[in-house]
């Protein structure tokens, strides 16, 4: 679900734990060093993933052929 609704996440969760709601409860309980590994962890993925994709945007002339190398790494 989402990072920063809290709220909703709780009661949508069902019996599974997600991982928003584990950083929550683990942060309540203090700050641990897995913590701040998972934040570094998803922080990295997120900036690689934009930098990523803004590398497609600008090494393409054409909408087109980002949505080309995009369906051709998804089928990898």
């Amino acid at each position: 679900l989402s990072m920063d609704e809290i709220g909703v996440s709780f009661f949508l969760i069902g019996r599974a734990n997600t991982l928003p709601l584990e950083i929550w409860g683990r942060l309540r309980r203090g700050i641990t060093p897995e913590i701040n590994a998972i934040s570094t962890i998803i922080f990295v993925f997120s900036l690689c993933a934009i930098v990523a994709w803004y590398r497609l945007r600008m090494r393409s002339e054409s909408g087109q052929e980002i949505t080309d190398e995009l369906l051709r790494s998804a089928k990898l």
